[in-house]
């Protein structure tokens, strides 16, 4: 994350510059994520100062969780916070024809942190905050086709194709 949270502010400060934007913590973690997580990291940004007012404060905020070896990127800003019907996807990935998000943005949140057996927490919403939690770069969560391989032929102990690495 040293790497990435750096160019994730720059872009979010690019597109809307009378914004604050910063990393608190550490951002030296390493975590397990597809090439992907970049995009979902400035959707997540973009998506706070559009919705933060005038002069949005957003904060990149890492942390390492011990017990049960992930590494949280909390995204906050000084905004209402998210509607429920946003909350929902974030929380299940769920929608129906009459309850749904507006836009795009965080369903690919959602699958991008999930496609790699992360998480969004559900019960972390005092406030504006979302938080993202990624299994820490030494620990490879198994794959769909890990599962599928496991039962007939053997573990394929192989990254999954376009889902990741470090």
């Amino acid at each position: 994350l040293g790497e990435l949270l750096p160019e994730v502010v720059a872009e979010v400060c690019e597109r809307h510059p009378d914004a604050d934007v910063a990393i608190a913590g550490s951002p030296d973690a390493t975590v397990f994520a597809s090439h992907r997580l970049r995009a979902a990291l400035v959707e997540l940004g973009v998506n706070a100062c559009e919705h933060a007012g005038e002069t949005p404060t957003v904060r990149y905020a890492v942390r390492t969780d011990p017990v049960d070896d992930t590494v949280e990127i909390a995204v906050t800003d000084d905004g209402p916070g998210l509607p429920a019907m946003e909350r929902r996807v974030i929380e299940g990935g769920v929608e129906t024809p009459t309850s749904h998000g507006q836009g795009l943005g965080l369903w690919l949140v959602y699958w991008v942190v999930t496609a790699v057996g992360g998480r969004l927490a559900a019960t972390v919403y005092a406030g504006p905050t979302v938080p993202v939690r990624l299994p820490h770069g030494d620990r490879r969560p198994p794959s769909r086709a890990d599962v599928c391989s496991a039962g007939s032929v053997g573990f394929n102990s192989s990254p999954p194709v376009g889902d990741g690495g470090r």
